[in-house]
């Protein structure tokens, strides 16, 4: 209850690296309540519209593309049959170069 009637506060924000918070943790505030999608859940539940989600960063801004790059092909599976696509499981993957490459598949 450490922030419970707290009405000094405008907004808090619970960093990425707190894994749970104790119930009535933020009562009887009306400050938006900011977390990462670990806490969502169980924030949202107790605090409803005041949680709002932080989108969690990828540590990528921007990735470059190569239009030079081989595409790929065709896809076969282990035994060299010839597929019609991705397939679930070991893909052998064949690109415009000549390469290939396995790859799994979900």
């Amino acid at each position: 209850m450490c922030f419970n009637d707290c009405s000094g506060l405008a907004s808090i924000t619970i960093p990425n690296s707190v894994t749970s918070v104790a119930t009535w943790c933020f009562n009887g505030g009306t400050y938006p309540i900011y977390c990462y999608e670990s806490l969502y859940a169980q924030l949202k539940s107790e605090y409803g519209k005041r949680v709002i989600l932080i989108d969690t960063p990828s540590g990528i801004e921007e990735i470059a593309t190569d239009n030079n790059s081989p595409t790929i092909n065709s896809y076969y599976d282990l035994t060299g049959r010839r597929l019609n696509g991705k397939q679930c499981g070991v893909n052998i993957v064949r690109h415009s170069d000549g390469t290939t490459r396995k790859i799994m598949v979900k």
